[in-house]
């Protein structure tokens, strides 16, 4: 009896993992950052370093932004102290590599705040307090096709390091929030939302989300239409905030 239930849970595990990676895409296949993906995120990068002054005053430059593939780390830092192999200079930017142990399922599809954790390298001296992870373009990309989603475009990539690098501007400004921060959080108490979905959650998106909104309407203007009309669009079934966070934005840009 053990035993087949042992089999039946592994069965379970396995087909879940299968459905994983056919809905994300190339979780664990075997993806190398080509040059066209350098390039991509240098302009990602570039772009969002251009919106500095209207929407990150004080600067995000001390902000790294770590490219993963599923075999290293490719750290862009204006640190230039780092004891890892140096591979190539960018503008103010030194950028290393480093290896690591194949990354979790989510991260060859999307980008997300902080550093390695102590589970993906053995040595952890590097990485600024604040840093951003994204996946290479290419893997990016292939799996926002399968998800049929409109981030499958290349401004869709390059406003989503806006977005990340607004997550982590608000923590560091927390303690002395900007004007569009104190709007933002205000509005993010009091807007409507649906039962089902946690408030908790749509606040933690909402500034990175204005953000996201405001500088692809000055930088990536098809990006900006899609968000719009997704906005305005019918509800997903399932919400994790994002949405409700991405309306929060449109409505507060429409009332100026």
């Amino acid at each position: 009896m053990v035993t087949a239930l042992l089999i039946a849970n592994l069965f379970l595990v396995t087909a879940v993992a299968a459905q994983k990676r056919e809905f994300y895409g190339p979780a664990l296949e075997d993806y190398r950052a080509t040059d066209d993906d350098f390039l991509t995120l240098e302009a990602a990068i570039a772009g969002a370093l251009q919106t500095e002054a209207k929407l990150f005053p004080g600067g995000i430059a001390g902000v790294d932004v770590i490219m993963q593939d599923t075999s290293d780390f490719y750290i862009y830092s204006r640190d230039l102290s780092y004891p890892y192999p140096k591979i190539k200079r960018w503008r103010e930017y030194q950028v290393y590599r480093l290896p690591h142990r194949r990354p979790q399922e989510h991260e060859m599809w999307g980008c997300a705040g902080g550093p390695p954790s102590v589970m993906e390298v053995d040595d952890r001296r590097i990485i600024a307090e604040y840093s951003i992870r994204c996946a290479p373009w290419g893997s990016f990309r292939r799996a926002q096709i399968r998800k049929r989603s409109y981030y499958r475009f290349e401004q869709a990539y390059l406003a989503t390091m806006i977005h990340e690098y607004g997550h982590q501007y608000e923590e560091m400004r927390r303690m002395d929030p900007t004007p569009l921060m104190e709007t933002v959080w205000r509005l993010s108490r009091s807007v409507p939302i649906a039962k089902a979905v946690e408030r908790e959650s749509m606040q933690r998106e909402a500034f990175a989300q204005a953000c996201e909104l405001i500088g692809a309407k000055d930088r990536y203007p098809d990006h900006y239409r899609r968000l719009v009309a997704d906005a305005k669009g019918p509800p997903p079934s399932k919400s994790d905030g994002h949405r409700e966070a991405l309306i929060l934005a449109v409505d507060m840009l429409a009332g100026g």
